[in-house]
Parts: structure tokens; sequence; C-alpha cells
């Protein structure tokens, strides 16, 4: 068996085109022919996020990378290295100069974690990772108390408190060092 091969190196556009092996032995002629593409691997061009973003929990976010490569390389995106969810809080969308955006709508706690956006070519690969934090609002009281409250023997006596915060938050009442637990004659509502 004879093995026959052509060379070319440092390979480049203007090498594009289809080869063809002309094989002759005297008795018989055949020929075979490959089309080369030089193609360009997959790379980050431009992070428009930070390596790590913080999103309030509640909001909508986003996060882009813009990617070149011959030919465009296709983007796929993964969550703590897996397949990213399907569903309708998550929505990607691509443009024309190479930037993928994932877009999270409503975040949640449990979106916190590594987003890697994954650029694919017939030549290569390469990928763009970023940490994605929650962030919480911490609990901001907007109806004070008074500072000494009034009670009537044998009457009922509420107290009301107004507070914000993201997540919810919750609230424990005391008397004292102790906690208040609901019963027949304690009733704490949220």
């Amino acid at each position: 068996q004879n093995v026959f091969s052509l060379t070319v190196n440092k390979c480049d556009h203007p090498d594009v085109g289809t080869y063809r092996a002309h094989i002759d032995n005297g008795i018989d002629k055949t020929e075979h022919a490959a089309k080369l593409n030089v193609g360009v691997k997959p790379k980050v061009e431009a992070a428009k996020p930070a390596n790590d973003q913080t999103c309030v929990i509640g909001q909508d976010t986003q996060i882009s990378w813009k990617f070149s490569g011959i030919e465009k390389p296709q983007v796929t995106w993964l969550f703590n290295g897996q397949p990213l969810p399907t569903n309708e809080r998550f929505e990607i969308t691509e443009t024309e100069d190479g930037t993928s955006t994932l877009s999270i709508r409503h975040a949640e706690l449990n979106d916190k974690g590594i987003y890697t956006a994954k650029a694919t070519n017939a030549v290569g690969e390469v990928e763009a990772k970023t940490t994605l934090n929650i962030a919480g609002i911490k609990p901001l009281i907007t109806n004070d108390l008074d500072a000494v409250l009034q009670a009537t023997k044998g009457e009922s006596m509420t107290i009301k408190l107004s507070a914000t915060g993201t997540p919810k938050p919750d609230i424990v009442w005391t008397r004292g060092n102790d906690e208040l637990v609901p019963s027949d004659r304690i009733q704490v509502t949220t």
C-alpha cells in the first residue's frame, strides 16, 4: 500500500477550495476530491458583564458574551455545568455581531450559580463563564412601633408593624427574652 499526502502549512482563507488527487498507475486512472474549508476557532471577543454579577431577587438580569469565529459559532448555555433549564423565565437571544444574551426574568434564590456560554464551530470551542449571585433586600421597617404602648386591663391590644424586604421577611414577637407563641390569648398574623 502506498501512502500519498499533501500538506498545506499555515492554512488561510486563500487555501479554501476543492483539492483533487489524480491517481494513475499506467493501467488505469482514478480521482478523489475533498473540499477544504478554513475555519477560525471560536474566541471570546468581549464580555458585557464582568465574570461576577449580582442581581436582586425578583428583578430581571442579563448575561451577555460576544464570540467570533469562522464559521460563526453556535452558542449553548449551561447552568452549573448542566443544560440550562427550559422555562419561561429564561430567554436566549443572539445578534449578528456574535453576541449571545441570556435573560433571566424575576430572579430567584436558586438562580445563583455559574452560567457558561459555550461557543462551538467545526474547528473548536470556547467557554465563557459568569458567576451570578442573588442578593436580597434587607428588611426595612416602614411603620415603626410606638416607644410606649398603653393597654386597658381586660381589653384586647394590637401592635402593628410594617416591614419590607426581599425575600419577604418573617417576624418573631418576644416579651422580654421570651418568644411569644400563638395561643387562645395571643394571635400573630403576617
